[in-house]
């Protein structure tokens, strides 16, 4: 078994290492992505997760999940831009995708689901209690938020009106994220609890898509010179991989 475990961590360290490689192609090849690719890549990303959630919970549960969670994250994303709630006044430029109705790319829910779906995977492989998995959740989605955002508005994906502290970030965008994390958290523990039943404890393999994103971005992070989010990024991809791998071992 320890044998087994071994040849996993390895092999995720390659696997790790491709998504590192990859984001390193990205940096110096920026200038030549057309606009709106990035939403292909969100779906491309996304599938991993959508796939084994699918084999998790089966085709109908999936699509409701799928459904519902994405039109609730467009909702309040394009709550947020009408209203500068939760989040402050920002807008997206025309890089991740054809905006619906002018507010929000149509790749941001696909994006958000592989992150979402993931983190709950990983949290409910420890904890079962439903605030507590709702609660952890949202706050390790904030982490995720704290490597992710500084690099997105890097490549100018989305803008600032007023920006902030934090790699132009203002730090009203990181307690909306935690509002989000709550609600879509709640929603889509609500909807595993109705559907799914008591197989709350979510199969790790819905993670993937979620860990190597990180991988992605944790790389990118480290090309751009963005220090704060770069040793986030490992930190949390530590403790992913990990958890993916015991988990694994128990499959």
């Amino acid at each position: 078994m320890a044998s087994s475990s071994v040849t996993r961590l390895i092999a995720f360290v390659f696997i790790l290492f491709g998504t590192y490689v990859a984001s390193y192609l990205l940096f110096f090849a920026t200038i030549f992505i057309p606009p709106g690719s990035l939403g292909v890549v969100s779906l491309i990303v996304a599938l991993p997760s959508i796939f084994f959630f699918y084999r998790w919970a089966g085709v109908k549960r999936t699509i409701i999940v799928s459904l519902v969670i994405a039109g609730l994250v467009l909702l309040i994303e394009s709550f947020g831009i009408l209203s500068g709630l939760p989040y402050g006044q920002f807008f997206y430029s025309n890089l991740a995708g054809v905006k619906l109705f002018g507010l929000v790319p149509w790749s941001v829910a696909l994006g958000f689901i592989p992150l979402l779906f993931g983190i709950m995977a990983i949290v409910t492989q420890y904890v079962q209690k439903s605030w507590v998995v709702i609660l952890f959740s949202a706050c390790l989605l904030v982490i995720v938020d704290l490597i992710i955002d500084p690099i997105f508005v890097f490549l100018g994906i989305w803008i600032w009106v007023t920006p902030g502290i934090y790699y132009g970030i203002p730090l009203s965008n990181f307690v909306g994220w935690f509002l989000t994390g709550l609600i879509t958290s709640s929603v889509l523990w609500m909807l595993i609890k109705k559907l799914v039943g008591d197989s709350s404890k979510i199969s790790i393999f819905v993670a993937i898509s979620l860990i190597l994103t990180l991988g992605f971005w944790s790389g990118y992070s480290l090309w751009s010179l963005l220090i704060i989010p770069y040793f986030l990024s490992l930190i949390l991809l530590g403790f992913f991989v990990l958890t993916f791998i015991r988990c694994w071992s128990d499959v």
